[in-house]
């Protein structure tokens, strides 16, 4: 069985679970209709999660889309309230986060990456092809805090929010 998730499972299971007795949203495995979308896809999401660099993330979809995805992952950790999801995957951003320019990759000092592993599409990477990811990363670390109350993570990951916020500075205009 294959499963692919429209850009983000936490979106899709909240969307589906805020809809679902309303008619208005319906999940179609193998021609059979599903009413109770919750459990169907906490049964995907247990087969998205995989391992990355030491990490427990999750891949967009499979089996296609068998990659982390920045943005996906942050936004749907906050919005399933998930402290341990959004913990592991700012940790694995500050890990990724870009050091130096390079062309290929589309990797500057301080940003956070698109996808990985990345793919080659037009003689070019996709690992850091995104301009979101960066404030993304740090609107998760706020959302963390609040959700946890945990200080020394954002301490810990301090030098790393900083270079994103650098790195968004360094493309603002008149800033």
């Amino acid at each position: 069985m294959e499963f692919l998730l429209y850009s983000n499972f936490g979106h899709l299971l909240l969307g589906l679970t805020n809809r679902v007795g309303r008619g208005v949203a319906r999940v179609r495995r193998k021609g059979c209709e599903f009413h109770n979308c919750t459990y169907f896809l906490l049964r995907i999401m247990k087969r998205l999660r995989a391992k990355f660099s030491g990490y427990d993330l999750y891949q967009a979809g499979t089996p296609y889309y068998a990659r982390n995805f920045a943005r996906d992952s942050i936004i749907s950790a906050i919005l399933m309230q998930n402290p341990e999801m959004l913990r592991q995957e700012l940790s694995f951003c500050a890990e990724r986060q870009g050091k130096k320019r390079d062309p290929y990759s589309g990797e500057e000092p301080g940003k956070i990456f698109h996808e990985y592993p990345p793919v080659r599409k037009r003689k070019l990477s996709t690992e850091y092809n995104a301009c979101d990811t960066t404030a993304l990363f740090l609107i998760g670390h706020e959302v963390y805090q609040r959700l946890t109350g945990d200080k020394n993570f954002t301490e810990i990951h301090k030098r790393n929010i900083i270079q994103g916020a650098d790195y968004i500075k360094a493309h603002l205009k008149h800033y």
